[in-house]
């Protein structure tokens, strides 16, 4: 009895140091889905009132695409899309990246620098209504 139980033990250890060595170092090989590095799930349900039953079969399926082409047509944002049942879809959207969220704050000051400096159509009705010694100043 002994003998059928240490190989059964030899190869559950080997397959497990297999699977350790496969997924070491699990920073780099595992990607983090979005409950650990978050992110936002949202469940959309299609207003189907005005359809018939033979309409609403595969209406979220046949939603799923073309929501697909008009919020990320370059599939950048790794937006998942599922469907929940007929009428029901299941949007996930990440997180978006430590190096997208430091040149969107790059991106941000760099258009309140801009705004700061620039200035309006008032600004220079103002400025012409004045004499000429107040305009030079």
């Amino acid at each position: 009895m002994y003998k059928d139980l240490w190989w059964k033990a030899l190869l559950i250890a080997f397959l497990i140091i297999i699977s350790v060595l496969y997924v070491y170092p699990p920073s780099e090989k595992l990607k983090a889905g979005i409950d650990l590095a978050g992110g936002t799930s949202l469940v959309y349900e299609i207003d189907s009132s005005d359809l018939a039953p033979a309409e609403r079969r595969g209406l979220a399926e046949r939603m799923i695409p073309i929501l697909l082409r008009r919020i990320d047509p370059t599939h950048v944002a790794n937006i998942i899309m599922r469907p929940q049942s007929d009428t029901r879809i299941e949007i996930q959207l990440p997180v978006a990246s430590l190096d997208t969220r430091i040149k969107r704050k790059a991106y941000e000051e760099a258009i309140t620098k801009l705004e700061s400096q620039n200035i309006n159509l008032l600004q220079v009705k103002r400025a012409l209504s004045l004499d000429a010694a107040q305009r030079q100043a």
